[in-house]
């Protein structure tokens, strides 16, 4: 059955597993395990709608073999505004931004999802923080992108030690709507239209920001032209508030090297 491919949010594999993948592109499929068993996922042409990319920081080996993707795709690069304190592993964020903008030069901007997410509090990282490194970056990628995905910290079981001695928390609804309503200034200013990510418990639509799947088959469609059936692009059920459209993820958890703090995959 022909699917759309996340190539992952679980181990960032263009950043360090971009080898592998063009070696399985090339192979024509790949071996992923889950909870479920052993399959063999077919990567080529004919069975993939689209892949979606997710990154913090693609290797120079991932862009160079871009060019051996045939199938369409696009790109969901994560960049925040933390430090070595919470993502060590993470290259300066200037030297990505830049990074950020040679990629979107190739693939095109409507192709680069920029991700701001997720969005903690601490003493350190306050809203105020957040706004101006928020505005920073939206000045920096204006005319690279034209989409920004943000998300609030879940105060997951593997950062709870965190949470309680008070090194992270998640934003209160107020301190939500203020960075939203700066964020949404800036964004217009750059041509930028901000989406959530699995927020849907918050309703933020007078700031101009809505929720919508980051896995976006109606996207694929318009982007790509190609038709994409209902029971992919609207799946029956989601899980924890996520709208994404059916997709199969061909990542492994635990192997990511950012080694954030925060992570969900870690």
């Amino acid at each position: 059955m022909k699917k759309i491919i996340s190539v992952s949010y679980k181990d960032d594999t263009p950043a360090f597993f971009a080898e592998e993948f063009f070696d399985n592109l090339k192979k024509g499929n790949v071996d992923v395990e889950n909870k479920f068993g052993k399959f063999t996922i077919s990567l080529k042409p004919e069975d993939v709608y689209c892949f979606v990319f997710w990154t913090k920081n693609c290797s120079d080996y991932f862009i160079e073999h871009l060019k051996d993707v045939s199938s369409p795709y696009y790109i969901q690069w994560t960049i925040d505004g933390y430090g070595k304190d919470l993502e060590p592993m993470v290259p300066d964020k200037h030297e990505i931004l830049e990074r950020f903008k040679k990629v979107s030069e190739i693939v095109g901007r409507s192709r680069m999802f920029w991700r701001y997410d997720p969005i903690l509090i601490s003493e350190k990282y306050t809203v105020e923080y957040h706004s101006r490194a928020f505005s920073e970056m939206c000045r920096i990628l204006n005319g690279y992108t034209d989409r920004c995905v943000i998300s609030f910290l879940d105060e997951y079981d593997k950062i709870r030690d965190d949470v309680d001695k008070g090194i992270m928390r998640k934003p209160t609804v107020e301190e939500i709507k203020t960075m939203c309503e700066a964020f949404s200034t800036v964004a217009k200013e750059n041509e930028i239209t901000i989406q959530t990510c699995s927020e849907r418990k918050y309703d933020l639509s007078e700031y101009g920001i809505q929720e919508a799947p980051c896995v976006d088959g109606n996207y694929i469609e318009k982007e790509f032209g190609i038709k994409i059936p209902e029971s992919i692009k609207h799946p029956k059920e989601h899980f924890r508030d996520c709208l994404c459209s059916k997709n199969t993820d061909i990542g492994r958890f635990h192997r990511c090297k950012h080694d954030c703090r925060f992570c969900y995959a870690k």
